[in-house]
């Protein structure tokens, strides 16, 4: 996807996956779908565009699946950036946008944007009433993107421990887990290994994905 990257993205030594950060999608609250199948059907019969936060993002990768396993025409608008895809949206300019989930709570929540599905295997604590892609079926492309902490090649384990439980502890503060919350993001108390295995998962994965789709970063 970037050739030239510069370095070797699966040789930092890792320390945590700080949070889980649920994709979502939405759409205006006057259009006429009430949930994704309906959304899809109408779909079918006007190809729709569906905005992103640019090219070779989460959301973008999720676009490119969805729109081949619902047998659709999506045309894929990147942006530079989610408030931009927002704005186009809430303004009629696209039909549909795929999105860190903290981005839209309050136009959800607010009742401008309806939300159809959130990518995590559960439903989130910030929209609880939000279906998930399992529950609709679409359960093979379940994802969840995350931020997570790593540190140069040869770490020492002891050293990576500390750090993680530091990370850990300050994620649980009150004003930070609050603050958190309001985005719409999870903190977690997972150990160093843990992020190591989700790197080198979501790297095999989406690499596939990139091949089958042509997708490249900008």
């Amino acid at each position: 996807m970037t050739p030239r990257l510069g370095f070797d993205p699966l040789g930092f030594a890792p320390i945590h996956r700080s949070v889980r950060v649920p994709q979502i999608f939405v759409v205006r609250a006057d259009h006429p779908a009430t949930d994704f199948a309906s959304w899809v059907e109408a779909a079918r019969g006007r190809p729709p565009a569906v905005g992103t936060p640019g090219n070779a993002s989460l959301a973008h990768l999720l676009v490119e699946q969805l729109n081949r396993a619902t047998d659709t025409n999506w045309t894929h608008v990147p942006y530079r950036g989610g408030a931009l895809a927002v704005n186009d949206l809430l303004a009629g300019q696209l039909q549909g946008v795929v999105i860190n989930i903290g981005a839209v709570t309050d136009h959800v929540r607010g009742g401008r944007l309806k939300a159809f599905w959130v990518s995590p295997e559960a439903r989130t604590t910030a929209l609880p009433e939000v279906p998930t892609l399992r529950e609709l079926g679409l359960g093979a492309f379940s994802v969840v993107g995350w931020h997570g902490l790593v540190a140069p090649p040869g770490t020492d384990s002891a050293i990576a421990a500390r750090i993680n439980a530091a990370n850990r502890a300050g994620l649980r503060r009150p004003d930070i887990a609050d603050r958190l919350a309001g985005l719409g993001v999870e903190p977690t108390e997972e150990a160093p290994e843990v992020l190591g295995e989700a790197i080198r998962a979501d790297a095999a994965r989406f690499a596939e994905v990139v091949r089958r789709f042509g997708i490249r970063g900008e």
